[in-house]
């Protein structure tokens, strides 16, 4: 007998689940806004150029990856619709469903949401402040206690091109 079943590595939310779910959400989008970030939605996919053009096309993110985040497509959605002409910083999130294009690894899915933020307009410090203090806030709002903050840099661009050097 052929039953129908939901596409390997995707979800069903429940109703019995959906109450955690909408509370999440609604936790992310009151933090954002207390920080002065304000939501955008893009769509689900984006065209494969997108990815290439902005990591190139022989890096990790397009090889195996290419649906796994929403920085391009945001990207993309502030230059084409010219939200780099208004007042800056431009501070944007985003909760989302996306997609992994490689079979997922164990308890993992193919489909998986993902809240992220943008902050454009601003090279200060303060602006990686901003979304740090947003993620606490956030930890906070959902009673998450046992949560470490690791800060981690590369360096300069000069830096950045020796340690990706040292890589390969």
């Amino acid at each position: 007998m052929n039953r129908i079943q939901k596409p390997k590595g995707t979800l069903d939310i429940l109703p019995n689940d959906i109450g955690v779910w909408q509370y999440i959400e609604s936790a992310v989008r009151e933090t954002a806004k207390v920080y002065g970030f304000s939501e955008i939605r893009m769509p689900t996919f984006e065209a494969t150029e997108l990815f290439c053009r902005g990591v190139g096309d022989t890096t990790d993110v397009v090889g195996k990856e290419m649906y796994t985040e929403g920085t391009a497509g945001v990207a993309r959605s502030v230059i084409e619709n010219g939200l780099y002409a208004g007042a800056m910083p431009l501070k944007l999130f985003y909760l989302s469903n996306f997609f992994r294009r490689e079979k997922p690894q164990a308890g993992r899915s193919r489909e998986f949401w993902q809240f992220g933020t943008e902050l454009y307009g601003s090279s200060s410090p303060e602006a990686d402040a901003q979304v740090i203090l947003l993620a606490d806030g956030l930890f906070k709002k959902l009673g998450l206690t046992k949560v470490t903050l690791r800060i981690n840099s590369i360096g300069c661009p000069e830096c950045r091109k020796n340690y990706q050097n040292a890589l390969k």
